[in-house]
């Protein structure tokens, strides 16, 4: 029958103290529960060990003052009985604690009226990681059943209290991360707010000597001001980059769906990129309705999307040509279709706008199809690649691509090109 109740007992305590992972929590169920199936207990105490210190904390206590007790326990190196107990990793029984001879604090334990000690480690994963005390007003000696059930209580409360430590270590750790995560974001939006401001600057003034308004110039003049106005472009792309992904990083970026029309983005870009590649080679073909393609989107992140793969393509192509596409379908194309997972069949809206960006350049390694999507992926990542830029582009383009509903897919064959598909719900 008394091991039948040790038992229940046992499982009830391990149902208490594993319902949270608050240390100071288990303790006191610990305690708790110990007072009530070890009734000759007057008195229990729990004392944890700190890594890399060799010192023990108080944390927890039952039948004695809180108070009185934190402050009479030594901060410095284990001593007395804990240090028996830690260094023997058994328990240890004392019948009188006056009259033993690793007495401490005499005088705190005759004022309690406490004479009797069991001293249990607390070891889990073969470590020990604190000591429980029980006392009682009553002389007792302590049999062996009921140290081996204290000792499995005790073994219960250590697993327990392990798991609480590390969770509290984990949550420490993603706590330092978030933060350090947030030092990270916060000097890259500075940053570049602070490169941003006066490169704009520069490239208005630069802007106006090209252009003759502050004097006249000659051909040659005319050129270098030129190619500082293409690097400058470059710059603040490469600025509008980075705080896009500093936002995608940061989960603060969100989508303003308005009502917009498709083929008037495209003309601006087209005016854009007209003004920035003067040369013959490679060739830029724009072909998009010249009616009106509404659409419900976000205009911003849809500029940007074909912005960045026609920068891309611009990059890698020397010659040949470029061609930009638009269109609506009425279903998504195969390759990228947007399907049940479990039907497999075509989902979603029923009319898409279909954008292709193909390009005659140096195209993508089938090895590298996979990735080339994939913040800072470089495809020629080696320190003398000919070909600048962040790696940056291709991310955002596909991140805002799905933030937009959307899919995006590329084909290529190296030596021949790539071709970019992004497909968007036109929406109502």
């Amino acid at each position: 029958q008394r091991s039948l109740e040790r038992i229940r007992a046992l499982h009830e305590v391990n149902t208490a103290i594993t319902s949270t992972l608050d240390v100071q929590g288990i303790l006191n169920i610990l305690l708790e529960k110990l007072e009530r199936f070890v009734p000759l207990v007057s008195a229990s105490t729990v004392r944890l060990l700190k890594p890399g210190s060799g010192a023990l904390s108080s944390l927890a206590c039952r039948g004695v003052d809180r108070q009185e007790w934190m402050l009479r326990q030594e901060r410095g190196p284990i001593t007395g009985r804990a240090r028996q107990v830690v260094d023997s990793g058994a328990p240890v029984a004392i019948r009188n604690i006056e009259t033993a001879p690793l007495a401490e604090s005499p005088s705190f334990f005759r004022k309690h009226g406490l004479v009797s000690y069991l001293g249990v480690p607390l070891i889990a994963h073969n470590e020990i990681v604190g000591v429980l005390g029980l006392y009682t007003r009553q002389e007792h000696e302590f049999n062996r059943a009921e140290i081996d059930f204290v000792n499995t209580l005790a073994g219960q409360g250590a697993v327990a209290i392990h798991n609480a430590q590390l969770f509290e270590q984990i949550n420490g750790q993603a706590r330092e991360l978030e933060r350090a995560s947030k030092v990270k974001d916060d000097f890259l939006s500075v940053m570049s707010h602070e490169l941003r401001s006066p490169l704009n600057i520069t490239v208005g003034y630069v802007g106006m000597m090209k252009d003759g308004l502050l004097g006249a110039i000659t051909p040659e003049q005319r050129d270098a001001l030129e190619k500082v106005l293409n690097h400058s472009a470059d710059q603040l792309r490469m600025i509008e980059e980075i705080l896009a992904t500093t936002d995608l990083e940061a989960r603060s970026i969100f989508v303003d769906r308005q009502r917009v029309d498709a083929a008037e983005i495209l003309s601006q870009l087209q005016s854009d990129f007209d003004m920035i590649h003067d040369k013959d080679e490679p060739k830029l073909i724009w072909e998009y309705p010249e009616e009106p393609v509404p659409i419900v989107t976000d205009s911003r992140k849809l500029r940007q999307i074909v912005q960045n793969l026609v920068g891309n393509a611009l990059k890698f192509t020397d010659r040949g040509k470029i061609a930009v596409s638009a269109k609506t379908i009425s279903r998504s194309p195969k390759r990228i279709s947007v399907s049940d997972e479990k039907t497999g069949e075509q989902t979603g809206p029923s009319q898409w706008l279909e954008i292709k960006v193909s390009d005659t350049g140096l195209g993508i390694p089938p090895d590298k199809l996979e990735v080339v999507f994939e913040k800072f992926h470089q495809v020629d990542a080696s320190a003398t690649r000919s070909h600048g830029g962040l790696g940056l582009g291709l991310y955002i383009a596909k991140q805002f691509t799905e933030l937009l509903g959307g899919k995006i897919a590329v084909e290529s064959e190296p030596g021949r090109g790539s071709t970019f598909t992004v497909i968007l719900p036109v929406g109502s």
